[in-house]
Protein backbone atom coordinates (compact mmCIF):
# COMPACT_ATOMS: atom_id res chain seq x y z
CA UNK A 1 0.00 0.00 0.00
CA UNK A 2 2.82 2.68 -0.03
CA UNK A 3 3.05 2.31 -3.68
CA UNK A 4 0.41 4.96 -4.21
CA UNK A 5 1.72 7.43 -2.00
CA UNK A 6 5.11 6.72 -3.31
CA UNK A 7 4.06 7.52 -6.61
CA UNK A 8 1.68 10.52 -5.79
CA UNK A 9 3.94 12.39 -3.93
CA UNK A 10 6.31 13.30 -7.44
CA UNK A 11 3.43 13.36 -9.49
CA UNK A 12 1.76 16.54 -7.93
CA UNK A 13 4.55 18.57 -8.45
CA UNK A 14 3.53 19.52 -11.94
CA UNK A 15 0.21 20.65 -10.84
CA UNK A 16 2.16 23.21 -8.42
CA UNK A 17 4.59 24.55 -11.46
CA UNK A 18 2.48 24.67 -14.25
CA UNK A 19 0.02 26.43 -12.32
CA UNK A 20 1.97 29.35 -10.80
CA UNK A 21 4.88 29.41 -13.44
CA UNK A 22 3.43 28.66 -16.64
CA UNK A 23 0.00 29.86 -16.59
CA UNK A 24 0.29 32.97 -14.54
CA UNK A 25 4.02 33.47 -15.83
CA UNK A 26 5.12 33.95 -12.21
CA UNK A 27 8.95 33.18 -11.92
CA UNK A 28 9.73 30.02 -9.41
CA UNK A 29 10.65 31.20 -6.34
CA UNK A 30 10.62 30.31 -2.50
CA UNK A 31 6.65 30.68 -2.86
CA UNK A 32 6.71 27.99 -5.22
CA UNK A 33 8.68 25.62 -3.12
CA UNK A 34 7.01 26.18 -0.22
CA UNK A 35 3.92 25.18 -1.94
CA UNK A 36 5.06 21.75 -3.06
CA UNK A 37 6.00 20.90 0.77
CA UNK A 38 2.44 21.72 1.66
CA UNK A 39 1.37 19.81 -0.79
CA UNK A 40 3.40 17.28 0.14
CA UNK A 41 1.87 16.87 3.19
CA UNK A 42 -2.04 17.07 2.16
CA UNK A 43 -1.69 14.78 -0.11
CA UNK A 44 0.24 12.10 2.11
CA UNK A 45 -2.10 12.97 4.49
CA UNK A 46 -5.34 12.51 2.47
CA UNK A 47 -3.86 8.80 0.87
CA UNK A 48 -3.13 7.73 4.21
CA UNK A 49 -6.20 8.65 5.44
CA UNK A 50 -7.11 6.25 2.34
CA UNK A 51 -5.17 3.61 2.68
CA UNK A 52 -6.69 3.21 6.54
CA UNK A 53 -9.96 2.68 5.50
CA UNK A 54 -9.48 0.64 2.93
CA UNK A 55 -7.02 -1.89 4.72
CA UNK A 56 -9.82 -1.79 7.69
CA UNK A 57 -12.34 -2.48 5.07
CA UNK A 58 -10.32 -5.63 3.63
CA UNK A 59 -10.51 -7.59 6.81
CA UNK A 60 -14.43 -7.92 6.45
CA UNK A 61 -14.67 -7.62 1.95
CA UNK A 62 -13.38 -8.28 -1.13
CA UNK A 63 -10.53 -6.17 -2.67
CA UNK A 64 -12.26 -4.73 -5.31
CA UNK A 65 -15.53 -4.27 -2.40
CA UNK A 66 -12.92 -3.22 0.10
CA UNK A 67 -11.61 -0.45 -2.68
CA UNK A 68 -15.33 0.92 -3.83
CA UNK A 69 -16.43 1.12 -0.11
CA UNK A 70 -13.03 3.42 0.87
CA UNK A 71 -12.79 5.64 -1.90
CA UNK A 72 -17.12 6.62 -1.48
CA UNK A 73 -16.47 6.72 2.57
CA UNK A 74 -13.36 8.83 2.17
CA UNK A 75 -13.64 10.75 -1.25
CA UNK A 76 -16.02 13.31 0.79
CA UNK A 77 -13.02 14.09 3.05
CA UNK A 78 -10.52 14.73 0.35
CA UNK A 79 -12.77 17.10 -1.83
CA UNK A 80 -14.03 19.28 1.57
CA UNK A 81 -10.33 19.72 2.13
CA UNK A 82 -9.33 20.49 -0.91
CA UNK A 83 -12.33 22.79 -1.84
CA UNK A 84 -11.46 24.76 1.57
CA UNK A 85 -7.83 24.88 0.74
CA UNK A 86 -8.17 26.49 -2.40
CA UNK A 87 -11.24 28.72 -1.12
CA UNK A 88 -9.20 29.78 2.08
CA UNK A 89 -6.10 30.60 -0.09
CA UNK A 90 -8.32 32.63 -2.61
CA UNK A 91 -8.76 35.95 -1.10
CA UNK A 92 -4.31 35.77 -1.20
CA UNK A 93 -4.25 34.83 -5.12
CA UNK A 94 -6.89 38.27 -5.52
CA UNK A 95 -4.96 40.46 -2.94
CA UNK A 96 -1.77 39.51 -3.55
CA UNK A 97 0.59 41.21 -6.14
CA UNK A 98 1.63 39.22 -9.20
CA UNK A 99 5.19 38.57 -8.79
CA UNK A 100 4.69 38.12 -4.61
CA UNK A 101 5.67 34.91 -2.49
CA UNK A 102 2.64 34.77 -0.89
CA UNK A 103 0.87 35.07 -4.29
CA UNK A 104 2.77 32.56 -5.83
CA UNK A 105 2.74 30.51 -2.62
CA UNK A 106 -1.22 30.59 -2.98
CA UNK A 107 -1.25 30.16 -6.35
CA UNK A 108 0.84 26.84 -6.58
CA UNK A 109 -0.98 25.20 -3.57
CA UNK A 110 -4.53 25.52 -5.79
CA UNK A 111 -2.99 24.28 -8.66
CA UNK A 112 -0.91 21.29 -7.45
CA UNK A 113 -3.94 20.72 -5.10
CA UNK A 114 -6.39 20.50 -8.04
CA UNK A 115 -3.89 18.25 -10.00
CA UNK A 116 -3.77 15.99 -7.46
CA UNK A 117 -7.13 15.57 -6.81
CA UNK A 118 -8.15 14.98 -10.70
CA UNK A 119 -5.16 12.30 -10.56
CA UNK A 120 -6.52 10.75 -7.53
CA UNK A 121 -9.53 10.34 -9.28
CA UNK A 122 -7.83 8.39 -12.44
CA UNK A 123 -5.54 6.21 -10.02
CA UNK A 124 -8.38 5.22 -8.52
CA UNK A 125 -10.24 4.15 -11.76
CA UNK A 126 -7.24 2.67 -13.08
CA UNK A 127 -6.76 0.74 -9.54
CA UNK A 128 -9.81 -0.27 -9.65
CA UNK A 129 -9.63 -1.83 -12.83
CA UNK A 130 -6.67 -4.03 -11.67
CA UNK A 131 -8.67 -5.29 -8.31
CA UNK A 132 -12.16 -5.94 -10.01
CA UNK A 133 -13.34 -9.03 -9.93
CA UNK A 134 -12.86 -9.82 -13.25
CA UNK A 135 -9.87 -8.62 -14.44
CA UNK A 136 -7.43 -11.57 -14.29
CA UNK A 137 -9.51 -14.10 -15.51
CA UNK A 138 -8.99 -15.65 -18.97
CA UNK A 139 -11.92 -15.17 -21.59
CA UNK A 140 -13.85 -18.86 -21.75
CA UNK A 141 -13.72 -19.93 -25.61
Amino acid sequence: MAFPSLMFMPLDHPGCIIDSCSINGIAFNVGTLAAIILIQGLVVNQLLFFQYTYKCLLINNSPFDALTLAFSDKIRHITISTISVALGLFPIIILSPKDSILGNFALGTVGGLLFSYVLFWITFNIWAGFVSPGANQKPEN
